[in-house]
């Protein structure tokens, strides 16, 4: 990506699998660390089951 294009952008890893992702600046990050959307999804998945 060209630097005009990251400007808004932030690099955060996943605590559940570890993949970096490219977020919003002004996304809000829990202190417990980000999870990604694959992993969330997985996640309610299994809540909904129960």
């Amino acid at each position: 990506m060209s630097k005009q294009r990251t400007e808004g952008l932030r690099h955060e890893t996943c605590v559940v699998c570890g993949r970096r992702w490219i977020v919003s600046k002004l996304a809000v990050v829990p202190k417990s660390g980000y999870v990604c959307p694959g992993c969330a999804g997985r996640k309610i998945k299994k809540e909904n089951k129960k």
